[in-house]
């Protein structure tokens, strides 16, 4: 596993699109300097106390539950693409590539994409990474086996699926496994 101790280049703005979410939940007391994954986290461990916060009036509890991670999802797309960008562009590119700890920068976008095919990050981890807060490093795995296992482990998981990704992000996404669960034991996911 490797590190990148870049510093941050760009400030929070006053409310990106995590904030956002967790702030449309009036019953919901958020702390945007605790990491979206352990918000998410309290959030949704109070979700059945307080479900009637947005106004929404689902029909099923499932229904609620499922529209909220949708809307998480989303929030995390638009918080990557706030940071690193959408376009193909070198700009988004080398504020990805400063990210994973690639160095030198690639000159070109097409050797930028080949670079970060060969990263395993964390989407969630990196976004907090970009946030500035609480994590001071983006972790590098070496395989996918390595990133799925500590994403499972620690609950910090992004849909791959999730609409609304640019160029930058879709080259980061990789299938991620719960196969390690069933070693030895009777876990599953």
């Amino acid at each position: 596993m490797h590190s990148c101790l870049y510093p941050q280049l760009t400030p929070v703005p006053p409310a990106s699109p995590l904030d956002s979410f967790f702030l449309s939940f009036s019953g919901y007391k958020y702390d945007p300097s605790v990491s979206p994954a352990e918000s998410f986290r309290s959030f949704k461990r109070g979700l059945k106390r307080w479900n009637d916060w947005d106004g929404y009036s689902p029909s099923t509890w499932e229904d609620y539950e499922e529209d909220i991670d949708t809307r998480y999802q989303a929030a995390l797309t638009k918080e990557f693409n706030l940071w690193f960008g959408t376009e193909d562009d070198i700009g988004s590119w080398h504020s990805l590539c400063r990210a994973v700890a690639i160095h030198p920068l690639p000159a070109t976008c097409k050797l930028c994409r080949k670079a970060v095919r060969g990263r395993h990050v964390n989407i969630v981890d990196l976004i907090q990474w970009a946030r500035g807060r609480e994590v001071k490093e983006v972790k590098i795995f070496k395989t996918v086996k390595e990133l799925s296992v500590y994403s499972y482990k620690k609950k910090r998981l992004y849909d791959k699926n999730q609409a609304g990704q640019g160029a930058v992000l879709r080259h980061l996404l990789r299938h991620l496994s719960v196969a390690y669960l069933a070693r030895g034991n009777n876990h599953t996911k």
